[in-house]
Parts: C-alpha cells; sequence; structure tokens
C-alpha cells in the first residue's frame, strides 16, 4: 500500500504574508514507512532539531546539506511529491469547502490515484492535523468525492477512486511525525520559489521554478513527472 501524506503551508504572519499557499503531497509504500520515520528521526538528532521544521531558522550551508540528506532519504526509498498551489488562502483562514481549495485537494488526489492505478496498488491519504471543525468537513467532502468521482485523463477514463483510495482521510498531528515534517519543508521551498519568480518579473514557468530557490532544486527530482514536464504532473499552479 502506499500513503500520501499532505501538508498545507501557513499564510503566516509578517514577511510570510507574501507567501502563496500549497498543498504538497509525499507519496511513500507503507513497507518503507518506519525506515523512513526513523531515518528523518535521525537528522533530528543530528543537528539537535527538536522538529525538522526548525531548519527553516539556520543558515543557508546547514539548510542544503539538511535538504540533501531529507532527499537522500525519501529518493533511497523510492517517495514522489505532488503539489497544488493554490494562492494565499488557509483553512485556517476561510472556509474549507472553497473552489479553489477543493481543486487543489482533488488534483492531489486524482494524481495519487493514477500513481496507485500505474503500480497496481492501493493508497491511504493523511492530512496534517487542523481544526476539528474543518477535519469534519474535509473528512465528509473527501468520503464522498473517493466513493462517487470517475478520474480522467485527456478524455479518457481511468477509473474511480474507490478502486484504489480508502475512502477514509486520517489527520495526524506533525509535531509527532517525521514526514510531515519533511513535507512542510519541501512544500515551504515550493512556496518561496513561486514568490521569487513572481517578483523577479522575468518570463518562467512551473517545469523551471526550481531554479527559484536552492532548496527546491535539492527536492526538484522527486515530483511526479511526465519525461522533463512536471506541470500538470507533479505541480498544479492556480493563479
Amino acid at each position: 500500500m502506499k500513503i500520501i501524506f499532505v501538508d498545507e503551508t501557513y499564510k503566516q504572519t509578517g514577511r510570510y504574508n507574501r507567501y502563496y499557499f500549497v498543498l504538497c503531497g509525499l507519496i511513500v509504500d507503507s513497507n518503507n514507512l518506519l525506515s523512513i520515520e526513523r531515518e528523518l528521526a535521525l537528522v533530528s538528532q543530528k543537528y539537535k532539531f527538536a522538529n525538522l521544521k526548525e531548519l527553516r531558522k539556520s543558515n543557508k550551508e546547514t539548510k542544503l546539506t539538511v535538504s540533501e540528506e531529507i532527499f537522500n532519504i525519501l529518493n533511497k526509498y523510492g517517495s514522489r511529491i505532488i503539489a497544488s498551489c493554490i494562492g494565499s488562502t488557509t483553512l485556517e483562514k476561510a472556509k474549507a469547502q472553497t473552489d479553489r481549495y477543493e481543486w487543489g485537494l482533488s488534483f492531489l488526489i486524482e494524481r495519487f490515484y493514477l500513481y496507485l492505478d500505474k503500480n497496481k496498488d492501493n493508497g491511504l491519504v493523511i492530512f496534517d492535523s487542523i481544526d476539528k471543525v474543518t477535519e469534519k468537513e474535509i473528512r465528509k467532502w473527501f468520503y464522498n468525492k473517493v466513493l462517487t468521482y470517475n478520474v480522467e485523463m485527456f478524455d479518457t477514463p481511468k477509473g474511480k477512486l474507490i478502486d484504489r483510495i480508502y475512502p477514509t482521510i486520517l489527520f495526524s498531528d506533525d509535531k509527532y511525525t517525521n514526514i510531515l515534517q519533511a513535507i512542510d519543508l519541501i512544500g515551504w521551498s515550493l512556496n518561496s520559489a513561486i514568490w521569487h519568480a513572481i517578483q523577479d518579473r522575468s518570463i518562467w514557468t512551473i517545469n523551471s521554478l526550481y531554479t527559484k530557490n536552492p532548496f527546491l532544486e535539492v527536492y526538484w527530482p522527486l515530483f511526479l513527472s511526465r519525461g522533463p514536464r512536471i506541470e500538470g504532473y507533479g505541480i498544479k499552479w492556480w493563479s
């Protein structure tokens, strides 16, 4: 079984208000789950972090070094990333069932299904914990989505979500989940890259986004792609 861990980047105070909102999902094989969790925990211990997210406060050299160590762990176990960039909305600032939020989460679920179908496997979704009211709304939406939605790609039917995905979404506190902490860092680097790309006022595409952030460049090979193309496969953008 494959598990996708999903984290959302928050609209924070101060300078972080500039950031766009990103949903980022990390696909891991259940057979490798404990190994990945243990090895990420060792990285935290090595650098004396109480939480991998403390890496944000480190200097650039340390950030790059630790990012490479996280990448090596995830890559060794065949982990893959899917992300939706849907603007500055967050669940804590707006109703969960906005169109953009549904589009973003739907993209992750549908691409996860296609990944599962290609690998003839089944899947489970684990989301970083949020407030209980919103969790209840998301559970209901997710359950209905998985039970009723038929996946298509290029107008070709690919099957029903329920054929591959367990219809209950689970929530876990990233304080106790190193994998969620790692995907938070990846989402943060993607968020930062988007901001810098927009500020540059230069021509850019999703496929070249890794050039806008050195940490995202480290993680870039993990994003789902079709050949060199990541846009629409590993990353979907809604402006």
